[in-house]
Protein backbone atom coordinates (compact mmCIF):
# COMPACT_ATOMS: atom_id res chain seq x y z
CA UNK A 1 0.00 0.00 0.00
CA UNK A 2 1.75 3.53 -1.15
CA UNK A 3 1.57 6.13 1.79
CA UNK A 4 -0.81 9.20 1.48
CA UNK A 5 -0.43 11.90 -0.60
CA UNK A 6 -0.06 15.19 1.72
CA UNK A 7 -2.91 16.60 0.22
CA UNK A 8 -4.86 13.52 1.81
CA UNK A 9 -4.78 15.48 5.40
CA UNK A 10 -5.86 18.43 3.63
CA UNK A 11 -8.93 17.22 2.37
CA UNK A 12 -11.07 17.28 5.82
CA UNK A 13 -9.80 20.43 6.56
CA UNK A 14 -10.90 21.43 3.20
CA UNK A 15 -14.45 20.06 4.48
CA UNK A 16 -14.80 21.55 7.46
CA UNK A 17 -13.68 24.84 5.99
CA UNK A 18 -16.50 24.43 2.95
CA UNK A 19 -18.84 24.11 5.78
CA UNK A 20 -17.86 27.45 7.38
CA UNK A 21 -17.97 29.13 4.07
CA UNK A 22 -21.57 27.97 3.08
CA UNK A 23 -22.57 30.44 6.47
CA UNK A 24 -20.95 33.64 4.62
CA UNK A 25 -22.45 35.54 2.11
CA UNK A 26 -19.49 35.33 -0.17
CA UNK A 27 -19.49 31.00 0.39
CA UNK A 28 -21.02 29.40 -3.01
CA UNK A 29 -19.69 31.93 -5.81
CA UNK A 30 -16.32 31.96 -4.57
CA UNK A 31 -16.30 28.28 -3.38
CA UNK A 32 -17.00 27.68 -7.28
CA UNK A 33 -14.55 29.31 -8.60
CA UNK A 34 -11.72 28.31 -6.20
CA UNK A 35 -12.97 24.44 -6.84
CA UNK A 36 -11.44 25.19 -10.46
CA UNK A 37 -8.91 27.01 -9.33
CA UNK A 38 -7.41 23.97 -7.37
CA UNK A 39 -8.72 21.12 -9.88
CA UNK A 40 -7.11 22.78 -12.56
CA UNK A 41 -3.56 22.84 -9.84
CA UNK A 42 -3.84 19.45 -9.33
CA UNK A 43 -4.19 18.53 -12.27
CA UNK A 44 -1.08 20.15 -13.32
CA UNK A 45 0.87 18.70 -10.36
CA UNK A 46 -0.81 15.27 -10.98
CA UNK A 47 -1.98 15.18 -7.75
CA UNK A 48 -5.46 13.00 -7.51
CA UNK A 49 -6.21 13.90 -4.07
CA UNK A 50 -6.13 17.52 -4.71
CA UNK A 51 -8.62 16.88 -7.78
CA UNK A 52 -10.77 15.38 -5.39
CA UNK A 53 -11.45 18.19 -2.81
CA UNK A 54 -11.95 20.11 -5.84
CA UNK A 55 -14.14 18.42 -7.39
CA UNK A 56 -16.07 17.74 -4.35
CA UNK A 57 -16.23 21.11 -3.06
CA UNK A 58 -17.91 22.38 -6.84
CA UNK A 59 -20.75 19.37 -6.15
CA UNK A 60 -21.73 21.15 -3.41
CA UNK A 61 -23.15 24.12 -5.33
CA UNK A 62 -26.22 23.53 -7.93
CA UNK A 63 -25.93 25.99 -10.77
CA UNK A 64 -29.10 27.15 -12.16
CA UNK A 65 -29.19 28.06 -15.84
CA UNK A 66 -30.16 31.25 -16.91
CA UNK A 67 -30.90 33.03 -20.75
CA UNK A 68 -28.25 35.87 -20.52
CA UNK A 69 -27.65 37.57 -24.06
CA UNK A 70 -24.34 40.36 -24.22
CA UNK A 71 -23.56 42.58 -26.50
CA UNK A 72 -20.01 41.37 -28.53
CA UNK A 73 -17.46 43.72 -29.71
CA UNK A 74 -13.99 44.22 -31.18
CA UNK A 75 -13.27 41.81 -34.02
CA UNK A 76 -12.06 37.64 -33.82
CA UNK A 77 -8.37 36.46 -34.27
CA UNK A 78 -8.24 34.57 -36.67
CA UNK A 79 -7.42 30.81 -36.85
CA UNK A 80 -7.67 30.24 -33.18
CA UNK A 81 -7.49 27.15 -31.04
CA UNK A 82 -10.77 25.72 -29.66
CA UNK A 83 -10.00 22.60 -27.77
CA UNK A 84 -12.80 22.35 -25.00
CA UNK A 85 -15.88 23.26 -25.38
CA UNK A 86 -17.17 24.05 -21.88
CA UNK A 87 -15.83 23.86 -18.16
CA UNK A 88 -16.06 20.98 -16.39
CA UNK A 89 -18.64 20.88 -14.10
CA UNK A 90 -18.24 18.82 -10.96
CA UNK A 91 -19.14 15.37 -12.26
CA UNK A 92 -16.84 15.28 -14.63
CA UNK A 93 -14.28 16.76 -12.31
CA UNK A 94 -15.31 13.66 -10.16
CA UNK A 95 -14.80 11.15 -13.32
CA UNK A 96 -11.19 12.21 -13.87
CA UNK A 97 -10.24 12.72 -10.40
CA UNK A 98 -11.22 9.06 -9.86
CA UNK A 99 -9.55 8.37 -13.24
CA UNK A 100 -6.48 9.96 -12.11
CA UNK A 101 -6.51 7.74 -8.83
CA UNK A 102 -3.79 4.65 -7.97
CA UNK A 103 -5.84 1.56 -7.35
CA UNK A 104 -5.06 1.57 -3.66
CA UNK A 105 -7.42 0.46 -1.28
CA UNK A 106 -6.79 3.54 1.21
CA UNK A 107 -7.52 5.76 -1.44
CA UNK A 108 -10.80 4.30 -2.62
CA UNK A 109 -12.11 4.31 0.45
CA UNK A 110 -10.86 7.97 0.79
CA UNK A 111 -12.84 8.91 -2.11
CA UNK A 112 -15.77 7.55 -1.56
CA UNK A 113 -15.98 9.01 2.11
CA UNK A 114 -15.36 12.22 0.85
CA UNK A 115 -17.70 12.15 -1.92
CA UNK A 116 -20.74 11.07 0.50
CA UNK A 117 -19.80 13.95 2.61
CA UNK A 118 -19.87 16.29 -0.36
CA UNK A 119 -23.46 14.80 -1.31
CA UNK A 120 -24.64 15.66 2.40
CA UNK A 121 -23.57 19.06 2.36
CA UNK A 122 -26.78 21.05 1.66
CA UNK A 123 -26.77 23.06 -1.60
CA UNK A 124 -26.32 26.58 -2.61
CA UNK A 125 -27.85 27.87 -5.76
CA UNK A 126 -25.87 30.26 -8.42
CA UNK A 127 -27.31 31.40 -11.69
CA UNK A 128 -25.28 30.32 -14.54
CA UNK A 129 -24.83 31.78 -18.32
CA UNK A 130 -23.06 29.82 -20.59
CA UNK A 131 -21.21 31.63 -23.16
CA UNK A 132 -18.87 31.21 -26.11
CA UNK A 133 -16.29 34.08 -27.15
CA UNK A 134 -13.93 34.32 -29.64
CA UNK A 135 -10.27 35.73 -28.67
CA UNK A 136 -9.88 39.85 -29.88
CA UNK A 137 -13.61 40.12 -28.74
CA UNK A 138 -15.43 41.30 -25.58
CA UNK A 139 -18.55 40.32 -24.22
CA UNK A 140 -21.33 43.15 -22.26
CA UNK A 141 -24.14 42.69 -20.12
CA UNK A 142 -26.07 44.41 -17.86
CA UNK A 143 -27.54 42.96 -14.45
CA UNK A 144 -29.57 44.53 -11.88
CA UNK A 145 -28.29 44.09 -8.00
CA UNK A 146 -30.27 45.63 -4.95
CA UNK A 147 -28.76 48.45 -3.54
CA UNK A 148 -26.59 48.01 -0.39
CA UNK A 149 -26.76 44.19 -0.29
CA UNK A 150 -23.54 42.08 -1.51
CA UNK A 151 -23.38 41.76 -5.27
CA UNK A 152 -21.15 38.98 -6.48
CA UNK A 153 -20.07 38.14 -10.36
CA UNK A 154 -17.53 35.47 -11.68
CA UNK A 155 -16.42 33.31 -14.62
CA UNK A 156 -15.27 29.86 -14.93
CA UNK A 157 -13.44 29.31 -18.58
CA UNK A 158 -12.70 25.89 -20.29
CA UNK A 159 -8.76 26.36 -20.29
CA UNK A 160 -8.72 27.78 -24.21
CA UNK A 161 -7.59 31.22 -22.71
CA UNK A 162 -7.56 33.60 -20.53
CA UNK A 163 -10.38 36.57 -19.71
CA UNK A 164 -10.47 39.66 -17.47
CA UNK A 165 -13.60 40.37 -16.13
CA UNK A 166 -14.62 44.40 -15.54
CA UNK A 167 -18.00 45.59 -13.25
CA UNK A 168 -18.82 48.72 -13.80
CA UNK A 169 -22.03 51.34 -12.93
CA UNK A 170 -24.01 53.64 -15.14
CA UNK A 171 -21.53 56.59 -14.64
CA UNK A 172 -19.26 53.92 -15.82
CA UNK A 173 -17.35 54.06 -12.58
CA UNK A 174 -15.18 50.56 -11.73
CA UNK A 175 -16.34 48.79 -9.15
CA UNK A 176 -14.63 46.06 -9.50
CA UNK A 177 -12.00 43.74 -11.98
CA UNK A 178 -9.44 41.06 -12.51
CA UNK A 179 -5.86 42.55 -12.06
CA UNK A 180 -4.65 39.86 -14.64
CA UNK A 181 -6.32 37.83 -17.16
CA UNK A 182 -7.27 34.62 -15.47
CA UNK A 183 -9.51 31.44 -16.00
CA UNK A 184 -11.74 31.38 -13.39
CA UNK A 185 -11.92 34.80 -11.27
CA UNK A 186 -14.95 36.04 -8.45
CA UNK A 187 -15.58 39.90 -8.32
CA UNK A 188 -17.48 41.13 -5.10
CA UNK A 189 -19.04 44.43 -4.67
CA UNK A 190 -22.14 46.46 -2.68
CA UNK A 191 -23.86 48.59 -4.98
CA UNK A 192 -24.32 52.24 -3.81
CA UNK A 193 -27.46 51.81 -5.12
CA UNK A 194 -30.29 49.63 -7.01
CA UNK A 195 -30.13 49.25 -10.54
CA UNK A 196 -28.50 48.03 -13.64
CA UNK A 197 -24.51 47.19 -13.37
CA UNK A 198 -22.44 46.64 -16.58
CA UNK A 199 -20.25 43.41 -16.89
CA UNK A 200 -17.52 43.05 -18.84
CA UNK A 201 -15.86 40.06 -20.18
CA UNK A 202 -12.93 40.17 -22.69
CA UNK A 203 -10.89 37.52 -24.16
CA UNK A 204 -7.34 38.48 -24.80
CA UNK A 205 -6.57 34.79 -26.33
CA UNK A 206 -5.19 32.81 -27.99
CA UNK A 207 -8.42 30.80 -28.23
CA UNK A 208 -12.09 30.67 -28.22
CA UNK A 209 -13.52 30.26 -24.70
CA UNK A 210 -16.99 28.65 -23.57
CA UNK A 211 -17.15 29.84 -19.78
CA UNK A 212 -19.85 30.41 -17.62
CA UNK A 213 -20.98 33.82 -16.37
CA UNK A 214 -21.94 33.43 -12.59
CA UNK A 215 -24.27 35.32 -10.41
CA UNK A 216 -25.69 35.69 -7.05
Amino acid sequence: MKPLHASALMIPLLAASLANAQETPRGPLRQVVFAHQLFDLGRAQKDPLAMVAAANLAATVTLEPQDLTGKITGTALPDQPDAAKAPLDATAMQTQAKAALDPDETLALLLRENIRAANIVPKSTLRAATQTLPAGQSATFTLPFDGALLAEVGMIGDGDSALTLRISDATDALLCATATATDAAACAFTPPASGFYTIEVSNPGPGTNTYILLSN
